[in-house]
């Protein structure tokens, strides 16, 4: 692993944030020795070849697993896709929690964009750009991150769970700008248990901060929840207008990802 302005990159398969790297953890009645372990069951298991996903809670060794993994690719994929950022955030959470020295990892990477280079033209890494093409436009990147929006997902869940609390009518506060970020947008007049006087007071406070903390959450969230989708997709163009009006603000570009697409 190592770090560039704003962007932490997964460049080894050993890596802490690494999701080959062995961190045993249980879920249910089964102990996976590692993430990947967990997530290629899972796939064998959607592709209800059982005998083969109980073969994937035995191996220890990175080669034979890589070499059961070959055959999964064989199967019908469409099931497993449709569940596969469900399943990686499962991993990755129980992951963490189960290993705390790497979850000190996790967390110590911030606001930071998280990507993967380990395994390069694939879904699991971070884009790069397509031949050619010397523009660093997000519509010429080819590769989804996969590994590295799991990591960003699991941090902002992580991190809710350490961010310090005050009880308050039915609900804890969560005391953070970024935790008070991520509530407002998350907010819904319908369903939520936060009252619409809290939610103005939340808005007020961050309001109140600085212009580069709030950019700062604000791009945070952004990496997390719409990095992965495409730059028209109308939840990433709510988001925008959300922060038009209640913020007066145009986002300006993330730094992180424009250092991402001139290649880090």
């Amino acid at each position: 692993m190592h770090v560039e302005p704003g962007v932490v990159v997964v460049d080894r398969t050993d890596d802490p944030l690494s999701l080959r790297c062995p961190a045993p953890f249980n879920v249910l009645r089964n102990r996976f020795m590692s993430a990947w372990h967990y997530l290629l069951y899972m796939k064998a298991t959607r592709l209800q070849l059982y005998g083969t996903a109980d073969r994937f809670l035995t191996l220890d060794d990175p080669a034979e697993l890589e070499a059961m993994a070959g055959p999964l690719e064989q199967g019908d994929q469409e099931k497993w896709l449709q569940c596969i950022r469900f399943d990686l955030l499962t991993a990755h959470s129980n992951k963490f929690q189960a290993n705390p020295q790497m979850l000190d990892v996790l967390l110590g990477t911030g606001t930071q964009l998280i990507v993967s280079t380990t395994h390069p033209g694939t879904m699991w890494s971070a884009p790069v750009l397509a031949d050619g093409v010397q523009s660093g436009g997000k519509a010429n990147w080819v590769g989804c991150n996969l590994e590295g929006i799991s990591l960003m997902r699991a941090r902002e869940l992580l991190t809710a769970s350490h961010d310090p609390v005050v009880a308050r009518e039915r609900y804890a506060e969560p005391l953070s700008l970024r935790a008070r970020i991520r509530e407002c947008w998350a907010w819904d007049p319908e369903v939520s248990m936060v009252s619409k006087k809290t939610y103005e007071a939340w808005l007020a406070q961050i309001r109140a901060a600085s212009p580069h903390e709030v950019i700062d959450g604000l791009h945070a969230l952004m990496r997390s929840r719409f990095w992965d989708v495409d730059i028209h997709d109308p939840a990433r163009a709510g988001f925008l207008h959300w922060v038009r009006s209640e913020f007066g603000i145009e986002l300006p570009p993330d730094p992180a990802l424009l250092r991402l697409g001139q290649g880090i």
